[in-house]
C-alpha cells in the first residue's frame, strides 16, 4: 500500500516538476509560439463563421393589399440590391378575357365629336395583335403611334360619313385574349365620344369627353393581387453581419406585418421598420467560438513542439493561401488557410522526425504540391 501510495507522489512530482520546466522556459521560446496560435485563432473566427454559414428559416404572418411580390432583404437594400428572398403573395394568373369595345356613336352636349381612339391593350405577356381582333360596324381608322400595338393605335369615328358610319351606328371590336391581368388605354379629349367595354362578364361605360387631351385607364385583375387576409410566409434567409431584416415592396403600397420569428422567437422592429435577428439565430456564432478555441490549443501545440520550423510553415501557407486566391477565389484561399497550416504542420513534424534530412523534401513536397490543385474545403 505504501508503495502504490509512493508511486503516486513520484507521478505527480514529476508532472509537477515537467509543467514547471514547461513554464520557466524563456520568453522568447514560449511567448512566440503562444502569440501566433493566438493569432491564427483570432483570424480562423471569422473564417469558421463563414464555414458554419447555413439557411435560416423565418416565418413572417403579413398582408400586402394589391402587392404581388414581397422583398426581404437580409443585407443593407442600400448596397446590396440582390440581398433577398423574394415572397410571391399572390403570383400573376394567366386566364382567358373575351373583350369587346363598342363605340356607341353617343357623346355628351358639350363633346365635339364621336371619336373613340385606342391607344393599347396589353397583359403582362405581352400587347395584343391587331390581325387577331374582329372589327364591325364601319370602318376604322389606324394611324401610326410607336406605343401602340404593332405601332398603331385603333380609332373608331361614329357618326361620320367619311368611314361610312351611319348617325347612331355602333362599331365594334371583338377579340380573345389570354394573359394575366388585362390593361386598356384610351385617349379622352374635347371630341371624344361615350364607349362600353364589355371584359367576361363586366361591363363598363365611359364618357371619354375632357376639356384637353388626357387618358383613361382600365384594368381588369387576373386574381386579386395581394389580398387584405393575415397569410403565414415561411422562406430562407443567408444570416450577414447587418444582423436584421427589412420588408420591402415596389412603389408605396402598404405591408401589414403582425409578426415576423425565428424558432418560435419573435422579433422586433425598430424606427426604420427593420427587424433585429437574434445573435444566436442558428448556433453559429457558438460553434465559431468553439472552432477558434480547438484552434489555438492545436496550433500552440504544434508551434511549442516545432517553434524552429514555424517560419517554413507559415511561408507555405501563405504560397498556397496565394494560390488558392488566384485560381480559385478570396473565399477559397481564407477558408483553406487553417486547414492547410495544421495539415501541412502534422505532416511537416512526421515527416521531419522519421525521414533522414536529404529525403525530406522528397516525401513532403507531393503532399504539398496536391493541396495546390486540391482545396480542402
Amino acid at each position: 500500500m505504501n508503495g502504490t501510495l509512493q508511486d503516486i507522489e513520484d507521478r505527480l512530482k514529476k508532472g509537477r516538476d515537467r509543467l514547471l520546466e514547461v513554464l520557466s522556459r524563456s520568453n522568447s521560446s514560449l511567448f512566440w509560439p503562444m502569440f501566433w496560435a493566438l493569432l491564427f485563432a483570432l483570424f480562423a473566427l471569422p473564417m469558421w463563421y463563414w464555414t458554419f454559414e447555413q439557411a435560416t428559416l423565418v416565418t413572417a404572418r403579413l398582408s400586402a393589399p394589391g402587392v404581388e411580390t414581397v422583398k426581404v432583404y437580409w443585407d443593407d437594400p442600400a448596397t446590396h440590391r440582390d440581398a433577398y428572398e423574394a415572397i410571391v403573395v399572390k403570383p400573376i394568373e394567366s386566364k382567358k378575357w373575351n373583350l369587346k369595345i363598342e363605340a356607341l356613336g353617343e357623346k355628351n352636349l358639350n363633346s365635339d365629336g364621336f371619336e373613340v381612339a385606342i391607344l393599347d391593350i396589353r397583359t403582362p405577356q405581352g400587347q395584343v395583335d391587331w390581325s387577331q381582333g374582329e372589327f364591325s360596324g364601319g370602318k376604322w381608322e389606324f394611324r401610326s403611334d410607336p406605343n401602340g400595338p404593332q405601332n398603331k393605335v385603333a380609332i373608331a369615328h361614329s357618326n361620320h360619313p367619311e368611314y361610312g358610319v351611319k348617325p347612331g351606328q355602333i362599331q365594334s371590336l371583338s377579340m380573345p385574349i389570354e394573359g394575366g391581368d388585362l390593361k386598356i388605354l384610351l385617349l379622352s379629349h374635347t371630341g371624344s365620344g361615350k364607349v362600353r367595354i364589355t371584359v367576361n362578364d363586366r361591363v363598363r361605360e365611359l364618357d371619354l369627353h375632357t376639356h384637353g387631351l388626357n387618358y383613361e385607364t382600365l384594368v381588369f385583375l387576373a386574381g386579386e393581387a395581394g389580398d387584405r387576409i393575415l397569410r403565414d410566409y415561411q422562406f430562407e434567409i443567408s444570416e450577414t453581419w447587418w444582423h436584421k431584416l427589412k420588408f420591402m415592396v415596389d412603389g408605396d403600397r402598404p405591408i401589414n406585418i403582425e409578426e415576423v420569428k425565428i424558432n418560435n422567437t419573435l422579433l422586433s422592429a425598430n424606427k426604420n421598420n427593420e427587424y433585429r435577428l437574434p445573435f444566436w439565430t442558428n448556433g453559429r456564432v457558438i460553434k465559431s467560438i468553439f472552432a477558434s478555441l480547438i484552434t489555438f490549443i492545436c496550433v500552440a501545440a504544434m508551434a511549442i513542439g516545432f517553434c524552429n520550423d514555424l517560419k517554413i510553415t507559415l511561408g507555405l501557407t501563405l504560397i498556397q493561401g496565394i494560390w488558392l486566391t488566384v485560381f480559385f477565389s478570396l473565399k477559397v484561399g481564407i477558408l483553406n488557410t487553417l486547414p492547410t497550416f495544421i495539415l501541412l504542420s502534422i505532416w511537416y513534424y512526421f515527416v521531419k522526425n522519421y525521414y533522414p534530412l536529404k529525403r525530406f523534401w522528397l516525401f513532403f513536397s507531393p503532399i504539398f504540391f496536391l493541396m495546390l490543385r486540391l482545396p480542402l474545403t
